[in-house]
């Protein structure tokens, strides 16, 4: 049977590992140093997607925008230290990936990228991408399509044999807009109503049902 695509993209958090744990601490812990009120777990949740500086714009609120670089540099310690405490790969997602394992793969994040490789090569998968961008990659990150058109050129292949999959709107939006497939999964970080408001081609519960897409 001939693959329906050459290439998969992958999103990281949210999609293959589940960071919450991890990235909610770096926030509690950033929140704490800075002598700054807690914020709601699903503010954070909402925004993990954007990558750091978004993050830090949102948990700080408006009125302490001033100190953002300072809070941007403590999540990111706090992280670095702590990221594979408690991460790990949702259920079912080593199956999904080792049965792709003869396909390209790549994973495209708007997490730093020393980060991600870090947290790859921590869960024993690493060596199943061919290429994992950050948002060091490409001078624009998700939303804009720049990075899948990177992916593409580093392991060839059309828009019309590629896919990316990914759990927020971001995701979904940067695939369409670079005229791959695109793919949500509800089990991540992102919302039902505004990952379903983007309009995916194919969208999942659970990490099993990607065998049947991919």
């Amino acid at each position: 049977m001939t693959p329906r695509f050459d290439l998969i993209i992958f999103d990281l958090d949210g999609t293959l590992i589940d960071s919450r744990q991890d990235v909610v601490t770096a926030v509690k812990r950033t929140l704490r140093d800075l002598h700054l009120p807690a914020v709601p777990e699903k503010l954070i949740d909402q925004n993990v997607g954007p990558g750091v500086k978004p993050l830090v714009q949102a948990i700080l609120g408006p009125k302490h925008q001033d100190l953002f670089d300072r809070a941007c540099e403590l999540v990111l310690h706090h992280y670095s230290a702590h990221m594979l405490d408690h991460t790990r790969l949702y259920d079912g997602i080593d199956h999904v990936l080792r049965s792709l394992a003869k396909r390209k793969l790549a994973v495209v994040t708007n997490k730093p990228q020393a980060h991600a490789d870090m947290i790859l090569e921590g869960l024993g998968i690493r060596h199943l991408f061919g290429a994992v961008l950050g948002p060091e990659a490409c001078a624009r990150q998700k939303p804009d399509p720049d990075p899948i058109f990177k992916a593409m050129e580093l392991l060839p292949a059309l828009p019309a044999k590629t896919i990316m999959v990914g759990d927020t709107d971001i995701d979904i939006t940067a695939g369409k807009r670079a005229g791959v497939k695109t793919c949500g999964v509800l089990y991540g970080f992102g919302t039902a109503d505004s990952i379903t408001a983007a309009q995916p081609d194919y969208l999942v519960t659970l990490p099993q049902e990607l065998e049947e897409v991919l």
